[in-house]
């Protein structure tokens, strides 16, 4: 989780992706979608482990992505 944490952190891709407010190329939806999981998967890794401030700030970003991209049925409500 350490080296995910930190990753999440400085990829650039986060950003863009959440400027984008649409994803029409859905045959490439692999892209913001691998964003999506990781971001889900490291919000409950963070939050399991004590770190429910930082979970949430990644979930956020991942929920930013999931809209942004139009995959936000992905994420169920927390």
């Amino acid at each position: 989780m350490p080296r995910t944490s930190a990753l999440w952190k400085t990829w650039e891709g986060i950003g863009s992706l959440k400027r984008l407010h649409d994803w029409t190329d859905r045959a490439s939806a692999n892209i913001p979608y691998t964003y999506v999981a990781t971001g889900a998967l490291l919000a409950e890794a963070l939050n399991q482990s004590g770190r429910s401030k930082e979970a949430e700030e990644v979930y956020g970003s991942a929920l930013e992505i999931a809209q942004a991209t139009r995959l936000d049925e992905l994420l169920a409500r927390r």
